[in-house]
């Protein structure tokens, strides 16, 4: 009976009907059989040949399991996972995919190892996530081939031993592992490897993208875009891009939105640019907040919108990006589309600085050298300049030249000034560079 509604699910020999699928898979299921009970409520789980229900799924999986199915022993465990018919419950997810790991089921090896590597419903114990991955990988399964290699590669449970994490990705990829391809990919592009080789990561990239990986085709285009291992090529960029957002890659979003934002690769449309980092922020992509705020102040942009920069602003800063506590921190500093608010502009200011930011670092520096927002303190100022300048901003080796040229805090001591205008100069800084100018021609004037 089972066998009758696997050929009527897959149209085996006779025309394709779900629905007449799920009679005979419950005929057999009825009968005793754990795989037709487990195909029953895989039915349910997916609506395939009846009304989708997720509770009546468990059902089925729970009978199927507890007649000795180790893939319905799984399929307890993702459902206990992810809240999927059940409410969610790590602990006992693991519980089931410890069942179906002992049973011999090679994916919830894999999951089991996983909840110990990330500590997820057990204590985090990376030796026991070592010993399941290798039970996995001696019983052929791929995914646990590359959690070894990613053990080894990190260090986790092991020593570090980067030919052993790459042998096992290999492995792993020869079984056709898409995120072991990938990560092989990730291995040769870290220059910080003595297996560095850029042309041999794209190889890889280029592996793991044509079987449908959306990180590979992401790092495909971001290969093109920088010439990292091909010869550059923008429109090629933007190809990878495009398939990798077509699939939910919110870094392509992003990357897409970037390519229209600046017309490289693409024909420059703020539009087209707003949509696409819009639907990188709605998938997760925090930059993508910040750079959408940015766009709504951008006077070439048609829809310019200073209260909705400020709202992008702040989602990105409340979803940890630097640079947008950085803009929001500007936008109460100047009333930009908030009621202005010195306070709050240093709180912001200090949030970005505090996570890296090194415009957060010199305008909190700023406000500190000026009392704005804070009581004035400029040896607190200076030393936020000198985080900046030691992070290699050139604008706080520009305003250390200006507290220098005017006395500002400091003793006015003009070759310091000029020292430290040479330095931001050297890093790029256009209008520090004319003033190199300026005070070379005023002490040849002397």
């Amino acid at each position: 009976m089972s066998a009758v509604g696997y050929y009527y699910e897959h149209g085996d020999g006779v025309e394709q009907d779900k629905e007449k699928a799920v009679e005979w898979y419950m005929k057999a299921a009825e009968a005793g059989g754990d795989c037709a009970m487990l195909a029953v409520g895989y039915a349910y789980d997916h609506g395939e040949g009846v009304v989708q229900d997720k509770k009546k799924a468990i059902e089925w999986y729970l009978k199927a399991a507890e007649a000795g199915n180790g893939v319905a022993m799984n399929n307890m465990g993702y459902a206990y996972e992810h809240g999927n018919g059940v409410e969610q419950n790590l602990e006992k997810a693991v519980e089931w995919y410890r069942k179906a790991a002992e049973a011999g089921d090679t994916n919830a090896m894999f999951q089991i190892a996983y909840a110990y590597r990330q500590g997820e419903g057990v204590e985090q114990d990376y030796e026991k996530a070592m010993e399941w991955l290798r039970k996995g990988a001696e019983a052929g399964e791929p995914m646990t081939m590359c959690g070894l290699g990613l053990h080894y590669e990190k260090g986790y449970g092991v020593e570090k031993n980067m030919k052993a994490a790459i042998a096992w990705y290999e492995k792993a990829a020869e079984a056709g592992d898409a995120s072991a391809m990938n990560n092989l990919g990730n291995v040769y592009s870290d220059a910080e490897n003595d297996e560095y080789d850029l042309v041999k990561a794209v190889e890889w990239y280029k592996k793991a993208a044509e079987t449908g990986n959306a990180d590979a085709m992401y790092d495909m285009g971001y290969a093109y875009e920088y010439g990292e291992g091909v010869e550059q090529n923008l429109e090629k960029a933007v190809e990878w891009y495009f398939k990798a957002a077509q699939k939910g890659n919110a870094a392509s979003m992003f990357a897409l939105g970037m390519a229209y934002d600046f017309g490289d690769g693409l024909v420059r449309d703020l539009t087209a640019a707003a949509a696409w980092y819009e639907k990188a922020a709605v998938a997760g992509e925090a930059f993508a907040m910040y750079a959408l705020g940015t766009l709504y102040l951008n006077d070439e942009y048609s829809d310019k919108d200073e209260t909705k920069a400020t709202e992008w602003y702040l989602r990105g800063a409340e979803a940890g990006d630097p640079s947008a506590m950085n803009g929001l921190g500007f936008s109460y500093d100047h009333g930009r589309g908030v009621k202005e608010n010195k306070e709050k502009a240093v709180e912001w200011y200090r949030k970005a600085a505090e996570a890296g930011d090194t415009d957060g670092m010199c305008n909190l520096a700023y406000n500190y050298l000026h009392g704005e927002g804070i009581e004035k303190n400029v040896e607190k100022g200076i030393e936020w300049l000198q985080k900046a300048v030691d992070m290699g901003a050139s604008d706080a080796m520009f305003a250390f030249g200006v507290l220098y040229e005017n006395g500002d805090g400091v003793p006015q001591d003009k070759e310091q000034a000029l020292m430290w205008y040479r330095k931001a100069a050297e890093a790029g800084d256009k209008d520090a560079a004319e003033k190199v100018k300026e005070l070379e021609g005023q002490a040849g004037d002397e």
